[in-house]
This record gives structure tokens, C-alpha cells and sequence, in this order.
């Protein structure tokens, strides 16, 4: 896997162990959201549906800074995701967006190589993901017909890796 793919998901499993331990073992990650409105809920058992909250992690940018320094073989990278998520209400979104900031900004993310396919059990760290900056917008549509889509946000987080 190239290695903005290997950022991607060495952050989503970073973000579902921070979640779970910090109790929010509810919210749903999806690939994308779909793109038929009404399969957004609140609460359900349909098929394709997605059920809030719910947040899904899109890589936005990445390009090649340059080597490190002179002579050294190391390649600095840096790539910029957005987080977006759907709350059942104000407060939860804004706690949601919270959270994820702070755990992105503080955190000590590790690069794995996913070797084995994703999720899978990555054998060991293959570096650190140093995360510059993180940023969290609500995005609120009160009256959007589909009540679960009322209570939007998005985080946007820049990353730097060396490799």
C-alpha cells in the first residue's frame, strides 16, 4: 500500500481505540456517506443505512516536501484529511469535533504497514504520524428534512510523516 493509504488507516485505528476508550463505543465510521439522504438515521436496521453519529475521514491533499536534510535519504511527507461527522444533537456534535481534535492534536499516532490486509493486526509500528494542526467547524442545517442530518461538523487535521 502506498503510504497516504497507510496514514488513512493507521488513523482510523488510532481514532476507533480512542473512541471506545474514552466511551463513545456508538459512533459509527463508514467509508463515505451514502448518497441517498434517507439512508442517514437516527436509529435503524435497514439495509445500507447509517446510523449517527457517524464520521467518516477523507483524505484531502498530500505532497512531497523533500528530503529531511543534506545527504539523508528520508522523504517528509505531508497530507490533509477532513473528519466529517453527523451528531443526534448540537451539544454531541460539538463534544464529537471536540474530542477528535484534542485526540488527533495530542495523540501519539503510529504508522503501520497493514501488511496482513486491513483491519487486520499490523505486526509493528513502521513510525510515528506527527499531526501539525487540527480544527474542528460545525456545520449545522436546522432544517434539513432528514433529522439526522441536522447536526453536521467537520474536523480538519494536517499530518507529517517521514519515511
Amino acid at each position: 500500500m502506498q503510504k497516504d493509504r497507510l496514514v488513512l488507516l493507521s488513523v482510523v485505528k488510532y481514532l476507533k481505540a480512542e473512541l471506545l476508550a474514552s466511551g463513545w463505543s456508538n459512533v459509527t465510521f463508514v467509508s463515505q456517506f451514502p448518497d441517498n439522504d434517507n439512508k442517514v438515521v437516527m436509529s435503524g436496521s435497514g439495509d445500507d443505512e447509517v446510523v449517527i453519529p457517524a464520521l467518516t475521514i477523507v483524505p484531502q491533499d498530500t505532497f512531497i516536501l523533500g528530503y529531511a536534510g543534506i545527504g539523508d535519504t528520508t522523504i517528509k511527507s505531508r497530507g490533509y484529511y477532513a473528519i466529517f461527522l453527523y451528531a443526534v444533537s448540537m451539544g454531541q456534535e460539538l463534544d464529537l469535533g471536540s474530542f477528535l481534535c484534542d485526540s488527533l492534536y495530542k495523540g501519539e499516532i503510529n504508522m503501520y504497514p497493514f501488511t496482513s490486509g486491513y483491519p487486520g493486526s499490523p505486526e509493528a509500528s513502521i513510525g510515528p504520524i506527527y499531526v501539525e494542526s487540527a480544527s474542528h467547524s460545525p456545520s449545522y442545517l436546522p432544517h434539513h428534512p432528514n433529522v439526522a442530518l441536522r447536526y453536521g461538523g467537520v474536523v480538519e487535521f494536517t499530518t507529517l510523516i517521514y519515511t
